[in-house]
């Protein structure tokens, strides 16, 4: 039997569940008694709707569309993979919590769910052909998230919840050249181990910029004071170090130094008064 949605053009479908192993191998032994058609549909999203996924293999969608999204759980990305999506202007993939099955064994802080969840969502991103953004959002509280993790190197944007210490996030900023945006929910600032030292203002010295083409960062510091501070080192490292930023919003990083940072180097530096920045005023922090 099939069923057709003739002018369909949104599909946005959405739930709490948390797929595992266990129930996608259901899904492949039961089988589905439709074949359903959307001629005209341009956005398809599936956020945390496990159990909706064998929609993509048994729907006919267009050869072409707007945008798809996928925020899943490790096993349903692993499980999406292996399909072939249709191509798509804009590519989204989130990964979501760990499968309940796939952590009991795993030691916390063992990092080794990481590679896994991330290569799953990277493999999807990896394999399509046409899409003008290609964006990985990384939630879940995932321990020690690494650049190398991250083996989609093209795609355009990135989101990432898990607590990401400085340096990482450097890393990531040099590892991916196609990045145009990167937020990060909670940046710990308060150990920095990378070199932040910068010339003086007056200083005759070439900067070397860093490998990265990037417009926008927005980074929320995490709650500790010092590293609410020392993020305001991080804004002044990023904002001289990256000629094509535009904009940099850092609400959880104190402005006064930044602002008195920008006055003071954009005499030498006059992009510096173009980049649209946002930040914490005092006592706001």
């Amino acid at each position: 039997m099939e069923i057709e949605f003739p002018n369909l053009e949104y599909l946005h479908l959405s739930g709490n569940d948390e797929s595992t192993a266990s129930t996608i191998a259901a899904w492949r032994r039961s089988s589905f008694p439709w074949k359903l058609r959307f001629p005209k549909l341009k956005e398809l999203v599936m956020y945390r709707t496990g159990s909706a996924i064998p929609l993509l293999e048994c729907a006919a969608l267009p050869s072409h569309m707007d945008m798809i999204r996928i925020h899943a759980t490790e096993s349903v990305l692993r499980y999406v993979s292996g399909l072939t999506l249709p191509d798509a202007n804009e590519l989204r993939v989130g990964t979501d919590h760990r499968d309940p099955e796939e952590a009991d064994d795993a030691a916390e802080g063992a990092g080794a769910e990481v590679p896994a969840v991330i290569a799953a969502a990277c493999r999807i991103l990896e394999r399509a052909q046409r899409a003008e953004e290609l964006v990985l959002n990384i939630e879940g509280n995932w321990p020690r998230v690494q650049p190398e993790h991250i083996t989609a190197t093209s795609i355009t944007q990135l989101i990432i919840s898990p607590v990401t210490r400085v340096e990482v996030m450097l890393g990531m900023l040099q590892r991916l050249p196609c990045l145009s945006y990167i937020h990060f929910w909670h940046l710990n600032a308060e150990v920095v181990e990378a070199d932040l030292s910068l010339p003086g203002p007056d200083e005759d010295c070439a900067i070397e910029p860093l490998h990265t083409a990037i417009t926008t960062i927005s980074m929320h510091a995490t709650g500790y004071h010092s590293s609410q501070e020392n993020s305001a080192d991080v804004a002044k490292y990023l904002l001289l170090k990256i000629p094509t930023l535009t904009g940099l919003y850092a609400k959880l990083t104190v402005e006064a130094p930044v602002m008195e940072f920008v006055k003071a180097y954009s005499k030498r530096y006059p992009r510096l008064l173009n980049v649209d920045l946002v930040l914490a005023k005092e006592g706001s922090w």
